[in-house]
């Protein structure tokens, strides 16, 4: 078997890999319709819960705790993490991050009227993606 390299290690920001995707989400979420995308668990509620114990496992309402989505995208496993935080958790110190490598999902995301009722719990911010 013959292998190929079709780039040398290189930034993620400076990656083929990179590169495609960014150009492929031009097209928004017709890439999970028209590539046949399955995004149901990723973003699903089961998800959510499973996340949920697990953060429950570790969390001491004494001790403040943060989650992090890296890469939140669309926001729909954040929005469900956020509405199962504040439920399960309610006031407790805990905080979710919703992140991005885009600042201006960052931005969308953090003006989406969905999260409002769960803004003292978030967090939003630009992750850098380039290192």
């Amino acid at each position: 078997m013959t292998e190929f390299m079709i780039q040398d290690t290189t930034p993620r920001a400076k990656s083929i890999r990179y590169r495609l995707a960014k150009r492929a989400w031009k097209r928004g979420i017709a890439n999970f319709f028209i590539d046949d995308i399955p995004f149901s668990f990723s973003t699903g509620q089961r998800l959510a819960t499973i996340i949920t114990k697990c953060t429950d496992l570790l969390h001491n309402s004494e001790s403040p705790i943060t989650v992090t989505e890296l890469g939140a995208g669309l926001g729909i496993l954040s929005k469900r993490l956020a509405a199962l935080f504040e439920e399960t958790y309610s006031s407790k110190n805990i905080t979710l991050e919703v992140s991005d490598i885009e600042q201006d999902i960052v931005n969308a995301l953090a003006k989406m009227p969905v999260f409002e009722p769960y803004k003292s719990l978030l967090r939003f911010s630009k992750i850098d993606g380039a290192n």
